[in-house]
């Protein structure tokens, strides 16, 4: 399923595969990234996978997207997507390599977390309750 800042299209996952995987679509990040807050998330989460995509930066993104996604211990990835071609194409990118993964939910999440990332069982939640549903959005 894919939970879209959040959304979800289901999606069998593979045994043993983390469930819930979110694209987080990255433009000239280095100095507002919340680094912290993401590697807290991940280790109170195992369940959720996150697919950083660089979109092209000119700053220093891409080399801390690898430094958070080793501090991850293996639970996020890195899709470095040069040149910039905008969010769209990012979190199509980032949504194509989640789907290799084999999870049961994937989504994207806007790298400034005004949606804080907790929200994120909650939406999966809905989908786990209510199996009938194929989709979840949140706007703010």
């Amino acid at each position: 399923a894919v939970i879209v800042g959040a959304v979800s299209l289901r999606i069998m996952a593979a045994d043993g595969a983390h469930r819930v995987a979110i694209v987080v679509p990255c433009y000239n990040e280095a100095e507002r990234l919340p680094c912290r807050e993401i590697e807290e998330f991940v280790a109170r989460h195992p369940e959720v996978r996150f697919i950083f995509v660089n979109d092209g930066s000119r700053d220093g993104t891409l080399k801390m997207l690898r430094t958070l996604a080793e501090a991850c211990c293996g639970r996020a990835d890195v899709v470095d997507q040069q040149p910039n071609s905008g969010k769209a194409e990012a979190v199509r990118r980032g949504l194509r390599h989640a789907l290799g993964l084999g999870t049961e939910h994937i989504g994207f999440w806007d790298a400034d977390l005004a949606t804080p990332l907790e929200a994120i069982s909650q939406f999966e939640a809905v989908l786990v309750t209510h199996p009938h549903i194929q989709m979840v959005f949140g706007a703010r």
